[in-house]
């Protein structure tokens, strides 16, 4: 790199005014913190000198007032009582500084201009005075310079720039005094002088480097022991990081614990509601339609026992008919004897035997209309009771399923497990009721047929005995011929009317049997009725407490 010779000069007095004017200071915190300490330490120094120096100023007054350079001491105390007073003012960190600085190498540049100034001034005086001073004065005045010598070097020694300049102006100013004024000692002793300078100055070299080395030190230290404290701290917080995040990761999985849980008492409480409404839409409403259906069969059995009251009037119609038919029969018998002196008594009783074969025929036909009443009721009873019986099996299916249900819900499914098993119970019950009553309705059955067999014959019997009395009726007027024929009918209608008071005593009884198993039909229904009525009172109140358990 080439150098412009011509800009040198130019930049070397920018550079000196930079550095007195402070404007390159330390370039890192150790050279900050030793530059710091030096100007704290060399200002506490000046502070403990500035008196002692007053003192002296004062003492080169008073001794020097009848001397010929009286003037020129005076002028030079007062310069230097000055330089003291100003610098209580003008130095850094004094109680009365009147300048501010903005970083320490000002402090230092302000320092080392008053160890010149100081320097300069005490030179100039001790001059003065080892010049004008009667000659057996001056070696006290010498020692005296040694002695500012010594005390100047060590008031600057933290400052090493200051400390050379204030030991060799006035070395050098001691050491010219001594040359060019007439003393009385050997040139040796003379020379010493500046040597004793040079020793001077090399101690508080080496008090400085002493200083540093400790600064040094003494920073490491803090430096390692603000390192260790920011590493604790550092750890601390690193530490109390791992708590927080461990804190933040207990509370997220309590969090997450929480809404599983709230998701499965969710996840339970609609299973549990829907097991409810499915329970509710079977179990309840088939106990509906069971109640309906005993309804039915209730109004089935109120008509079947109707019907039976009906056929039961027409049988008593029937044997009261019977009862006529066998006094007109017997009344023809014995008119029989007389019909050739009574044939109009005989046409009127053939006559009347033929209104009461009529009579009894439409009597017949009324009851033969109930017994086909009673066998349609008695065949719509069939078709309830296999309909009350496909309802018992998915009763006793639907308490499967929720018997399957209840396992399936746990703890939370023991009571619903107790009304199904309940409910299957009742299935059961129900089930035999309903296979009694189709034993009932069976039997109820088999009789209707016979009756019905024994109405057609009894109406075969009545049509044969209306036609057997129109003979007889159109043969009264041939009493003779037809007596024979007469009495074969009166007995043939004898005979007819025997089986009729028979086949009627036998409809009375079957009505009465049919009424016997009417009653027991509709205990069991009663029972059944009552049954569903508590399944259907147990399941609202299962289904009560089951919503209620769900929230």
């Amino acid at each position: 790199m080439q150098i412009d010779h011509r800009q040198l000069p130019g930049r070397i007095k920018a550079h000196v005014l930079g550095w007195f004017r402070g404007e390159e200071g330390p370039r890192d915190d150790l050279a900050a913190h030793i530059a710091d300490c030096q100007v704290e330490e060399v200002m506490r120094s000046v502070r403990r000198t500035r008196l002692p120096g007053l003192l002296v100023a004062i003492i080169c007054m008073t001794c020097a007032r009848n001397w010929p350079g009286a003037p020129w001491i005076t002028l030079t105390a007062v310069g230097a009582l000055s330089q003291l007073v100003l610098s209580a003012l003008l130095l850094p960190r004094s109680p009365w500084g009147r300048i501010r600085y903005d970083n320490v190498r000002q402090e230092l540049n302000a320092l080392l201009f008053y160890a010149l100034t100081a320097s300069a001034i005490w030179a100039m005086l001790f001059a003065q005075m080892i010049a004008f001073a009667p000659v057996n004065d001056r070696i006290g005045w010498i020692t005296l310079d040694v002695a500012f010598i010594a005390i100047g070097t060590t008031t600057f020694a933290l400052v090493p720039r200051a400390c050379r300049f204030y030991c060799a102006v006035l070395t050098v100013a001691l050491s010219a005094t001594m040359l060019f004024e007439p003393l009385a000692m050997p040139i040796a002793t003379k020379l010493l002088v500046p040597v004793f300078g040079f020793m001077i100055h090399q101690g508080n070299r080496n008090t400085f480097r002493q200083f540093r080395s400790h600064l040094v030190a003494s920073w490491t230290l803090q430096r390692h022991q603000e390192e260790r404290e920011t590493l604790n701290a550092e750890t601390r917080q690193r530490e109390a990081a791992e708590r927080e995040l461990a804190r933040q990761r207990d509370e997220e999985m309590r969090r997450v614990a929480r809404e599983q849980r709230m998701m499965m008492e969710e996840h339970r409480r609609q299973g549990t509601l829907e097991i409810a409404d499915r329970y509710e839409r079977s179990v309840v409403a088939h106990a509906l339609e069971l109640e309906d259906v005993v309804g039915s069969l209730v109004s089935a059995i109120d008509r079947i026992h109707h019907a039976g009251v009906a056929v039961r009037s027409s049988a008593d119609t029937m044997l009261g008919l019977a009862a006529d038919s066998t006094d007109a029969t017997q009344a023809v018998a014995d008119s029989t004897d007389r019909l050739s002196v009574a044939a109009d008594d005989i046409g009127g009783q053939v006559q009347q035997q033929r209104t009461a074969a009529a009579a009894s025929d439409r009597a017949g036909e009324t009851a033969q209309a109930s017994l086909d009443a009673l066998s349609r009721e008695t065949d719509r009873i069939g078709e309830i009771v296999e309909l009350v019986q496909s309802l018992a099996a998915q009763t006793n299916l639907l308490a499967l399923n929720a018997t399957i249900e209840a396992s399936r819900a746990g703890e939370a499914g023991r009571g619903f497990a107790v009304v199904a098993s309940e409910v299957k119970q009742l299935a059961a019950q129900t089930q035999g009721a309903i296979n009694r009553i189709g034993d009932i309705v069976g039997a109820t059955r088999s009789r209707m047929r016979e009756m019905q067999d024994s109405m057609n014959a009894i109406a075969h019997s009545v049509d044969e005995a209306v036609e057997r009395a129109g003979h007889i009726v159109s043969a009264v007027d041939n009493q003779r011929q037809a007596t024979r024929t007469i009495g074969q009918a009166a007995e043939s209608t004898a005979e007819i009317a025997g089986q009729l008071r028979t086949v009627a005593e036998r409809v009375v009884t079957d009505i009465g049997t049919t009424d016997k198993h009417t009653s027991e039909i509709k205990s069991a229904i009663e029972s059944l009725r009552t049954r569903s009525q508590a399944l259907r009172e147990t399941s609202d109140t299962f289904l009560a407490q089951l919503r209620s358990a769900a929230g």
